[in-house]
């Protein structure tokens, strides 16, 4: 039920406006002043400047007529080589030759296949007898703020936007239209500025006031709405070519979604744009930079990435680069820069030089790994979300510890005392079914037990190696053990059997190894696999050397469980608590010196059992093929061995961080030494954690360890100690090198600094040149881009052209203010937006006058607000909210949702398996869809979204019979419209109630009569059980639903 095609005379009614509109505007500059930079400029730039413009290399004589100022006589009509003798057009060699009936002469030339217009000719005319006064692309210039016009209508005027708009339409005889109706003019904010339909609770109520205030007051409401910045987003994410996958043949997932959530989070706190770039840009180069700051640089790592067997590694390095630079120029600057690759620019002033000169800027990120692991830098990071979830929790443990203490100790002596017998010899926390290993002076001989439980503990007598003798361990109340030569400790296989579930081990090493096994029951070459905790994962791939590492299986035989490889290493000789923790179906963590290894890499399947094992339990020795210990031996001092059947963070373990140990040392010593307070919250996690009253601290302690141990991989820029060496590349083929250059940037963007100063520049020097007031491109680049979302094209119509070819804007004041505006208010976004929102250009109707329409049939001076079909996304978001099942949580890791079979798979078990996301995972907004490149969520790419492969500056809008057949048959649709339709059913008694709930549901308006008995009409034509999913199939069909009026 979209609007049917326009009829051959409607087309051709408006071929005809256009011609006339041209034609009218051609008069009109012929009438008044005609300026270079709007009207002669764009007349060299398509007619001359291939053989006459910047590019040397096609240049056809010294003529160079992007430089027409150094080609235009002086008052007194000196200068030798002049082709232009301003106020005489006959006398001027260009018009001349312009004009020329001789073939040899005529330029352009006969044979060329571009030739001028009469209307072009005489605007070059005009212009020379009117003195050819010559400026610099308007582009080009730094913005200057114009005056605010005055207009005739002035009670249309609500912002400045208004008056600058309302006076070029004055100049058409023309004037704004009146404002929309409430209902319309609501339901536009709300999907411009939240990409969301209002509800009707929102229409109706909920907002003071009347008329302009209450449209005021919303428009504040949407502007500090968490969903303004998803709808924000979407835009971006086009921009930063945000996927989830590389791109290319294998199309491997990659966890990108990090940077999303950046984006969204720093749109709704209004980071200014400034900070915005910069931190995009090389927010790793600041200084101490936080991980948000790292994520932001997400920005240049979502460039498609090869992988595979391809040997061409450097070929793709080389490409990512030239994207950047590709993606920066759209983004920023307006401007086609890698035109440049290959040649000088062919119309704007960037030579080849110039832009090997930037791409150096952005030559010097690492570049890791091989086939498909090729990959940039990476870190791992707790998400927002799980930082949020740690900070509630390690409050809740906070209050929960303040109410035990004075159960414990009832005065501050009692606490001190307590703190002090700690020191000497912190006690176990484990429980009565957990493990303990410890090294008693028994007389003048060693006596070494397995201690379990705390209170009248059982002692397991273990089998020794050889004589073992303890001595000084890392605090004074531990005592170490000393394993050389092969000694190690073994615990008999019946003293420790049985399956295992949950396990947590902690101790104390001091080694030099790289390599060796510290807790084991696992030996896979025999198939008697169960658990085993260490150095340097017995060299396997992918373990660390010096770093920890855990396996546990689930079978003997054959492997089924976590890997986990550590990242910081504790082979220094010095004194480490170390931890490993394994939540049974959930987690594992590994901990050093009470810190959690953020970066370890752990992969799964997490089962909810460990394997028994028929071996022993060895301390410091391994299994290879063999019943007994004899491999992977440690070489150093253990202390204080704790293995418990639970979970456990390492402060329960005995973990005492490596800045706390000398205090605790001293008070283990000297009773007159003052207790700190991070000593005393020590205590707390430790002593107060035993015992019952203490458990829910310790469900909470684990909770915490959970969130940290998973952690997620974020893609960040990094750069090399020393800078790469860059070439010209001559033709643009990197394996062909031209002259060596340095970083720096094209003269024609930053005028006011020398060429010298520039390449001294890095990655973070130029993000900084780009916002501090220099560059004459990045706020109107950024102004417009914000007006096109909510007009559906820019006050320039290329987003991505400001060059020599690029359209000379209508409203160039306009922009010119707004650009200045933005500078001037700290480049503060949401100012920008709430201009636009409250002004009378953006508030007025839609439909417009019938001479309005003729007059300007492209609406270029905005005589009315132009309707505009919904993004892919907001298509089906509102389709969510009309079934009643939209999720809304903001942030996150990527879902998915239903799509049609045998459709968006991945291209084989390399990449993995589009599998649905369960419960609310089908139902959240689509901004955090998976986002496949070469297979898009299919009915997003039926609307027009784009693959996000290459920088995408603005989507097309369709309209084909496939869209309709989307809405109607695809899955997720379907499914949606009959939740919708159950929703009408049951929203009133009878029929009428139903179809008015439905408009206003989908359409946030009543049904007029006709359109209530035409509905009702349709309802008692179908079955029954059919009747109301039909109805919501045609609702979410209509062009109404569809676009934003």
């Amino acid at each position: 039920m979209q609007k049917t095609t326009p009829s051959l005379y409607a087309i051709l009614a408006y071929v005809f406006a256009v011609f006339v509109y041209c034609i009218c505007m051609s008069k009109q500059c012929l009438a008044g002043k005609v300026s270079y930079s709007r009207d002669i400029s764009p007349i060299l730039t398509t007619h001359c400047f291939k053989c006459h413009g910047p590019d040397e290399s096609s240049r056809k004589s010294e003529l160079r007529l992007d430089r027409l100022d150094l080609w235009i006589a002086d008052a007194d009509g000196k200068l030798a080589n002049s082709v232009i003798r301003p106020g005489q057009p006959r006398s001027s060699e260009l018009y001349k030759r312009i004009t020329s009936d001789d073939p040899e002469l005529r330029m352009p030339p006969v044979s060329h296949a571009s030739s001028l217009a009469p209307t072009e000719v005489a605007l070059i005319k005009t212009w020379i007898q009117q003195g050819a006064l010559y400026e610099r692309h308007w582009a080009f210039q730094l913005p200057v703020r114009p005056t605010i016009p005055a207009v005739k209508h002035g009670d249309l005027i609500r912002t400045p936007i208004d008056a600058f708009i309302q006076h070029t339409l004055e100049g058409q005889k023309l004037t704004l239209s009146h404002i929309a109706d409430d209902a319309v003019l609501i339901r536009r904010l709300y999907l411009d500025v939240t990409g969301l339909p209002p509800i009707n609770t929102e229409m109706n109520s909920g907002f003071r006031g009347s008329g302009n205030e209450r449209i005021s007051r919303i428009i504040e409401r949407l502007l500090h709405s968490p969903q303004f910045g998803e709808k924000m987003a979407q835009t971006w994410l086009d921009l930063a070519r945000y996927a989830d996958t590389t791109g290319h043949a294998a199309d491997k997932p990659r966890t990108m979604w990090l940077y999303r959530d950046w984006v969204i989070n720093a749109i709704n706190a209004n980071m200014p744009f400034d900070q915005f770039t910069i931190e995009q840009l090389a927010g790793d180069m600041l200084d101490n930079p936080d991980s948000n700051q790292l994520i932001a640089t997400g920005f240049h790592r979502n460039s498609i990435q090869a992988l595979g067997n391809n040997p061409r590694k450097e070929e793709f390095r080389i490409k990512g680069i030239v994207d950047r630079l590709e993606t920066t120029g759209k983004v920023w600057l307006g401007l086609a820069i890698g035109c440049a690759e290959c040649h000088d620019h062919k119309y704007d002033p960037i030579s080849q030089r110039e832009y090997y000169e930037l791409f150096a800027i952005f030559n010097n990120v690492p570049h890791l790994g091989e086939r498909f692991e090729v990959h940039g830098p990476q870190i791992q990071v707790i998400p927002r979300l799980a930082q949020a979830k740690i900070a509630s929790l390690e409050q809740k443990k906070d209050k929960l510890a303040d109410a035990q203490v004075p159960e414990r100790f009832k005065s501050e002596g009692e606490l001190l005392n307590a703190i002090r017998s700690w020191a000497k010899d912190p006690p176990s926390t484990l429980s009565e079914q957990d493990w303990r290993l410890r090294f008693n002076i028994n007389k003048d001989k060693e006596a070494i037990v397995l201690v379990k439980g705390m209170e009248d503990a059982k002692v397991i007598p273990v089998e020794l190696s050889q004589d073992l003798f303890s001595g000084s361990g890392p605090l004074p109340g531990i005592r170490g053990l000393t394993l050389r030569n092969g000694q190690r400790i073994t615990v008999p296989a019946e003293s420790f059997s049985g399956e295992l579930g949950d396990l947590s081990i902690g101790m104390w090493i001091r080694t030099t190894n790289s390599t060796a096994d510290l807790v084991s029951k696992y030996d896979w070459q025999s198939g008697k696999r169960s658990f085993v905790f260490g150095i340097g994962g017995q060299k396997e791939s992918g373990s660390v050397p010096g770093a920890l590492y855990f396996w546990s299986s689930e079978r003997q035989a054959s492997f089924s469980g976590p890997v986990a490889y550590g990242k910081k290493r504790v082979d220094d000789g010095k004194w480490h608590h170390i931890a490993v923790s394994y939540d049974a179906g959930q987690s594992v963590s590994l901990f050093v010196d009470g810190e959690l290894d953020s970066e370890a890499n752990i992969t799964g399947p997490f089962p909810k059992t460990i394997a028994e094992s028929p071996l022993p339990l060895v301390i410091g020795a391994g299994f290879q093929d063999s019943n007994e210990p004899n491999a992977f031996f440690l070489d150093g001092q253990i202390a204080d061995v704790r293995i418990a059947e639970r979970p456990l963070t390492a402060f329960q373990l005995g973990a005492i961080p490596s800045r706390l140990q000398p205090t605790i040392a001293r008070i283990a010593v000297a009773t007159d030494t003052a207790v700190p307070n991070d000593v005393r919250q020590l205590f707390m996690d430790q002593f107060l954690s035993n015992g019952s009253a203490r458990a829910s601290i310790g469900e909470l302690d684990t909770q915490i360890a959970q969130l940290k141990a998973k952690s997620v991989t974020a893609q960040i820029m990094d750069e090399l100690p020393e800078p790469r060496s860059t070439y010209v590349h001559v033709r643009g083929n990197f394996e062909e090198r031209g002259e060596q250059v340095s970083a720096g940037v094209p003269d024609v963007l930053l005028s006011n600094k020398s060429k010298q100063e520039r390449l001294k520049w890095n990655r973070l020097a130029f993000a900084k040149s780009l916002v501090d007031g220099s560059n004459p491109l990045v706020a109107r680049v950024t102004v417009n881009r914000i007006w096109a979302h909510y007009f559906g094209k820019g006050l320039v119509a290329d987003l991505a052209d400001f060059g020599m070819r690029g359209e000379y804007p209508i409203h160039r004041d306009l922009l010119d203010w707004l650009a200045v505006e933005f500078v001037e208010s700290g480049w503060d976004v949401k100012h920008i937006h709430s201009m636009i929102l409250n002004s009378a250009v953006y508030q007025q109707t839609s439909v417009g006058a019938e001479f309005a329409h003729n007059s300007d049939p492209e609406n270029r001076f905005y005589s009315r607000m132009p309707r505009i079909r919904l993004t892919a996304e907001q298509i089906r978001d509102q389709a969510l909210v009309f079934s009643g099942q939209f999720a809304n949580q903001l942030g996150g890791p990527s879902v998915y949702p239903y799509q049609p079979d045998f459709i968006g798979q991945f291209r084989d078990g390399t990449a993995g398996k589009w599998i649905n996301s369960p419960g609310s995972g089908q139902f959240r907004r689509s901004i955090y869809t998976f986002w496949q490149r070469m297979s898009p969520y299919p009915s997003f790419v039926l609307f027009d979204a784009p693959s996000r492969e290459r920088c995408t500056v603005a989507r097309p809008r369709t309209n084909t019979p496939l869209q309709a057949l989307t809405l109607l048959n695809d899955r997720h649709f379907v499914e949606l419209a009959k939740l919708l339709g159950s929703r009408i059913r049951e929203s009133a008694p009878d029929n009428a109630g139903r179809i008015e709930f439905a408009f206003q549901c989908v359409l946030g308006r009543s049904a007029s009569a006709d359109e209530k008995r035409d509905f009702i009409d349709f309802v008692n034509q179908q079955l029954d059980d059919q009747a109301w999913f039909l109805l919501a199939q045609v609702m979410l069909n209509l062009d109404e639903t569809i676009t934003r009026e």
